[in-house]
């Protein structure tokens, strides 16, 4: 019986963040006079909900379905900050997310640190912005030992700075990177490290 009320909560939690996930969806398509609400609903998804367990218990299956719920809402809020401008908003919510990024896995934080980067790049003006946020979040990824995400960021800070005319800045992280990527054998990043250094030389 214990089991069947934890699972039941379970089932009602969940369908309850789903469906205020899906009106926040819904609001933020019907334009100015609802994306404030669409974007007080998201991040309280995203960043306010603890979703507390029945008895105390957080099953794994069950981590990962507020994770993956949690991720959606993220990448919802990035959209639609992206949508609005709202440039400022995006950096302040990469650090917003960072009690997240500590207990979902690190493929889902180097998807949505790299989804709200690109939402940055979305709104026109915003170089020296992108700039600095690859500078950041690739600090920060060391800091906390995320390899796979920095070398990424970094690939994207080289391209920046390739666009940016610092030809000479893109060529040493470039020099960085392959000697990092060459010794881990990824070979998918390697080859995008590879066309990045063409194009600059």
């Amino acid at each position: 019986k214990g089991e069947d009320k934890w699972m039941k909560s379970r089932r009602v939690t969940m369908a309850t963040f789903e469906t205020r996930l899906k009106r926040a969806k819904e609001l933020s398509a019907k334009g100015e006079d609802k994306w404030m609400e669409a974007e007080a609903e998201l991040r309280q998804l995203t960043i306010g909900d603890k979703a507390p367990a029945a008895g105390g218990k957080v099953s794994a299956s069950r981590s990962a379905e507020i994770a993956k719920a949690r991720e959606e809402a993220a990448l919802t809020l990035a959209d639609l900050y992206a949508a609005r401008g709202s440039a400022e908003k995006l950096t302040a919510l990469l650090e917003d997310l960072r009690p997240l990024f500590a207990v979902v896995p690190k493929a889902k934080t180097a998807k949505i640190v790299r989804a709200i980067i690109d939402a940055v790049s979305r709104i026109p003006g915003t170089t020296a912005l992108q700039l600095q946020l690859c500078r950041e979040q690739a600090a920060w990824a060391r800091e906390e030992k995320r390899t796979f995400l920095r070398q990424r960021i970094e690939t994207r800070l080289a391209s920046l700075l390739f666009a940016t005319k610092d030809y000479q800045g893109a060529l040493a992280l470039i020099g960085t990177l392959l000697s990092e990527v060459k010794r881990l054998d990824d070979k998918l990043l390697l080859v995008d490290i590879h066309l990045l250094e063409s194009r600059v030389h």
